[in-house]
């Protein structure tokens, strides 16, 4: 017996020496740059196979080894590998780099919820225009981040042309308050602050001017600039600081570079709306506090030698009403060169929306801030226009047939304008805002998916508008790659079949406006639910259309007729006048979808 145990035993050890082991294989992104003419499409795949099959050497392994190929907009391909293989094709001549494939997960945390695209719980409902596109699957939209927000000191709006989806920023429901206390009163502020003041006791407190160093300018050390603040004066203080010219996330490496406990940033320029700030990733304790409650805090430090206040830890605070808040910085309309066209067109969420970011530099974009993190929150127009184009990518993936005036139609006509309280959406100073803040209003993508009608435009319409600024010779060099002869008799602009519809000038009262609807839901019949400027009246002809198929078109016109013109007020210098534009709306509906429409009217001409 104790013989056949050890037969048993050794033979055991036997298998055990001759089982292979296998290395794990890890997916990985074999990127080789640009395609050329002989790699893409499905020639890619050949190409492909054959450069992991000359390192494994064995073409079929390789084939089993990739799982995608990307052979249309780059050239690469993910597989599973070892290490050593991950490494040995990295060396190939023709592979510029290879790396680990992650699993990405979205990280925009709240925007989605706040349009409807998904549940609190995270989980995404049926109706979601992310289910019904598979999340926009084989999708590639362009967007174009250019300048539209306060900073770039213009005074109006601008990507002004029709074909391109001019997006406002505004907030969601969701704040990151964090309060500062002094002297019995508690003030909202908002931050990013990922460091917290010592204890919970009270600092003292010193305005950023007080705190000046012997050879700094008095603004410098107001606006508290790097280099502008006295060290002995600072140390172990909340230093209280005015948003002037230094963004106000850089006064934070000034406050800590001088041995600051804190930093409050104090919003006192008229260019801010009363309730306007922002949250930022400060590298010490901070709060940035509005124009309205800024008088309290300045009064404080006036009233006392020894002023002490608190900061505390910013907090997220969810379900904030109201919502959505059009953002301070986001320019307006009117479209100064083409009046015809409202811009912006919708607004989408744009205040303290996370991102991705480069780990090259720190969040604040400093070689002071060495922290580095894959995603940081941002605010601007640049936040607000990728939600949209989003929106865009998942409704082509729906409609892959329709046209960019279409999906610009489908997602202006259902945008709403009302806040989560049911009012008119305002601006950070509360006052109420008008389409020329918001244009159609606040973007709704599951709405969007079905709207019902739709507003088509064609390149040869996108021509004829060009040529009423233009030449056709200038119009082919800059535009197009073909010749465009412009025709003599061609539609004027303001009939361009855009969404919106605006009468720019008093000259064109009593004028109809055609517009023509394309019907892209079940037959049906919609009626007209007509919204009034103040002192206007709008008539649309015919009031009812009736749709027996799909693609079917139906035209009808809107007339203004102003009640009572307002009066030309005095000369404003080189700026144009546009006080007297009224706004209202219509709607067309058949109980199931509201398509609706801004109608501007310009109750007296424009003065330039």
């Amino acid at each position: 017996m104790r013989t056949l145990l050890s037969i048993l035993t050794l033979f055991s050890f036997s298998i055990l020496l001759q089982t292979p082991t296998f290395a794990a294989t890890k997916p990985y992104i074999v990127y080789l740059g640009g395609h050329t003419s002989d790699t893409r499409e499905d020639a890619a795949e050949d190409f492909h196979n054959e450069i992991l099959g000359s390192i494994l050497k064995d073409k079929e392994k390789a084939k089993a080894a990739i799982y995608y190929y990307y052979k249309y907009h780059i050239n690469a391909f993910a597989a599973n590998l070892e290490e050593e293989e991950a490494n040995a094709v990295s060396k190939h001549p023709r592979v510029v780099s290879v790396f680990p494939s992650k699993t990405r997960t979205l990280h925009t945390t709240r925007s989605w919820q706040f349009m409807g695209l998904e549940n609190p719980g995270g989980e995404v409902p049926q109706t979601s225009l992310w289910k019904r596109s598979n999340f926009g699957e084989d999708v590639i939209i362009a967007n174009i981040d250019t300048a539209g927000n306060l900073e770039d000191f213009s005074f109006y709006v601008i990507n002004i042309a029709p074909w391109v989806t001019t997006v406002g920023a505004s907030s969601i429901d969701r704040d990151f308050p964090s309060y500062l206390t002094f002297n019995n009163i508690t003030i909202k502020g908002q931050s990013l602050s990922s460091v917290a003041l010592a204890g919970k006791k009270d600092y003292p407190m010193i305005t950023g001017k007080d705190a000046k160093a012997p050879n700094a300018a008095v603004e410098s050390a107001a606006d508290c600039t790097r280099g502008s603040l006295d060290p002995e004066k600072v140390k172990g203080k909340i230093v209280v600081c005015i948003k002037n010219i230094t963004r106000g996330s850089l006064k934070g490496e000034a406050v800590k570079e001088a041995g600051g406990a804190g930093l409050v940033i104090v919003n006192i320029d008229t260019e801010f709306d009363d309730n306007e700030n922002y949250a930022s990733l400060h590298v010490i304790p901070a709060t940035h506090i509005t124009v309205a409650d800024a008088p309290k805090l300045l009064a404080y430090l006036n009233s006392t030698k020894s002023p002490l206040g608190y900061i505390s830890s910013p907090v997220t605070e969810l379900n904030l009403k109201p919502s959505p808040v059009l953002a301070g910085f986001s320019l307006g309309g009117p479209n100064r060169i083409a009046a015809e066209i409202l811009k912006p067109d919708v607004i989408a969420p744009g205040i303290n929306i996370l991102a991705a970011y480069s780990e090259a530099l720190g969040p604040l974009g400093t070689d002071f801030d060495t922290r580095r993190v894959p995603y940081t929150t941002l605010s601007g127009t640049s936040m607000s226009a990728p939600h949209v184009a989003g929106i865009a990518a998942n409704l082509k993936a729906i409609y892959p047939s329709w046209t960019p005036a279409r999906i610009q139609s489908a997602i202006m006509t259902t945008a709403v304008v009302h806040d989560n309280d049911g009012n008119v959406i305002k601006k950070m100073s509360m006052d109420t805002a008008t389409a020329f803040d918001y244009g159609a209003g606040h973007v709704m993508p599951n709405r969007a998916m079905d709207p019902g009608l739709v507003y088509d435009i064609s390149k040869i319409d996108y021509l004829n508008y060009l040529c009423d600024y233009m030449e056709s010779r200038w119009l082919t060099y800059y535009f197009i790659n073909f010749t465009y002869n412009c025709p003599n008799e061609r539609p004027p602009v303001y009939e361009l079949n855009y969404p919106s519809i605006t009468f720019p000038s008093i000259s064109m009262n009593a004028t109809s406006i055609t517009r023509t609807v394309t019907n892209v839901g079940a037959p049906g019949t919609y009626k007209v639910i007509i919204f009034d400027p103040p002192g206007v009246t709008l008539k649309v002809n015919p009031m009812v259309l009736s749709f027996s198929k799909m693609e079917e078109k139906k035209m009808y016109s809107v007339t203004s007729i102003v009640r009572t013109p307002r009066p030309q007020p005095p000369d404003v210098g080189d700026l144009p006048d546009y006080t007297g534009y009224v706004f209202g709306r219509i709607i067309w509906t058949d109980g199931k979808h509201r398509v609706a429409s801004q109608v501007v009217v310009n109750t007296h001409a424009l003065k330039f």
